[in-house]
C-alpha cells in the first residue's frame, strides 16, 4: 500500500516541478519579449526527465 502512495506522491511532485519550470520558462520569455515557442520546445526535455521517481534535485 505505502509504495503505492509514494509512487503517487512522486508524480504529484514531478508534475507541479514540470509545471512550475515551464511557467518559470514561460514568464522570462515573455519578460524579455523573445518567442516562447523556440526556447520552450528546447526546455522540454529536462522538464520530462523530472517527472521519473528520485525526487529532482531542488524539491526534497
Amino acid at each position: 500500500m505505502m509504495w503505492r502512495l509514494e509512487a503517487i506522491g512522486c508524480a504529484a511532485v514531478g508534475m507541479l516541478t514540470g509545471m512550475a519550470i515551464a511557467t518559470g520558462i514561460l514568464i522570462r520569455q515573455n519578460q524579455r519579449g523573445e518567442l516562447v515557442g523556440q526556447r520552450f520546445a528546447g526546455n522540454n526535455q529536462p522538464v520530462a526527465a523530472d517527472r521519473r521517481c528520485p525526487a529532482p534535485s531542488g524539491v526534497r
